[in-house]
Order: structure tokens, then C-alpha cells, then sequence
């Protein structure tokens, strides 16, 4: 099921749309989407070349109400980036695989066959799930960019 799931995301994040993805856009900001979901949202400072720079932004619904689903898919491009931001309900990560420790934070890396990866993590209260169509170097990067930042002058 978890590689199911982990599968199901990446699907979602090659269609490159947020309405595919099950969520609506929120035109209001992301101050007014953060209001509404109840956590802080975290965007990262650094994402890989072929992907949009400013992100789609929009809350969940179907299967994860109340989620973010953040969108730097470029349409027309191959190149997919999508994290997916919720409270936490369980402690059990979605994907499976290795763990790899950026900083104090454990997170589940998941390379997925055919090419992309799906990484998992839980920090501050807030779960992450990352799915991207790059290789797990890359992706990680992404996760790095947003559990510890960027260093001034880069990002």
C-alpha cells in the first residue's frame, strides 16, 4: 500500500496540474491559505532547473482535506515537483525505503521505478511528502532547502 500511495502522488505531480491533484487553488495568498489550513506552510528556498519558480498553491480535498499541495510543476516539461504539507495524524511514513538525516529530521526516501523519487518526512507538528521527477540527489536538496534552509547568497 505505501508504495501504492508513494506511486498515486507521483502520478499526480506528472500531471502538472494542482485541479488533477484533487485540490483548489487559493487565490487569496499564501498568508490566507496558511490562515485556513492551520499550520505554518514551508516553501523551500531552493528547487531544481525545469521547474516553475513561484509555485501553485492549493488546499486539499478528497483524500486529504486540509492538506497543502504546493505545485512547481512547469507545464509543457516532463519536470514535475510537488510537496504535499499536512498536520500530522499518524507517525507512520507514507513511502518506504531508506532514511536519510538532514539536520534532526529522519526522512524516508523512496526512488521510484521508471525514474523519480518520493521522500517522507515529519517535522514541527507538519507532515511532508515530497514526489518529484528527478533522482533522489536532487530531491533531497529540496528537502534540505526546507528543513534547514539555504545559506544567504545561494537559492
Amino acid at each position: 500500500m505505501n508504495s501504492t500511495l508513494a506511486q498515486r502522488l507521483f502520478s499526480l505531480v506528472v500531471a502538472t496540474t494542482v485541479a488533477v491533484a484533487g485540490c483548489q487553488e487559493d487565490d487569496r495568498g499564501l498568508g490566507a491559505t496558511q490562515r485556513r489550513v492551520g499550520f505554518e506552510i514551508t516553501l523551500p528556498c531552493w528547487v531544481p532547473e525545469g521547474v516553475r519558480r513561484v509555485p501553485r498553491v492549493g488546499i486539499a480535498s478528497g483524500d486529504n482535506p486540509g492538506g497543502v499541495l504546493i505545485d512547481y510543476s512547469a507545464p509543457g516539461t516532463v519536470a514535475a515537483l510537488s510537496i504535499e504539507e499536512d498536520a500530522v495524524t499518524s507517525r507512520t511514513p507514507v513511502v518506504t525505503g531508506p532514511t536519510h538525516r538532514i539536520a534532526d529530521t529522519d526522512v524516508v526516501i523512496q526512488e521510484l521505478p521508471g525514474g523519480g523519487t518520493t521522500l517522507d518526512w515529519r517535522r514541527s507538528g507538519v507532515r511532508f511528502l515530497v514526489a518529484s521527477s528527478f533522482g533522489a540527489s536532487e530531491t533531497l536538496e529540496v528537502a534540505e532547502a526546507l528543513i534547514v534552509g539555504c545559506a544567504q547568497g545561494s537559492g
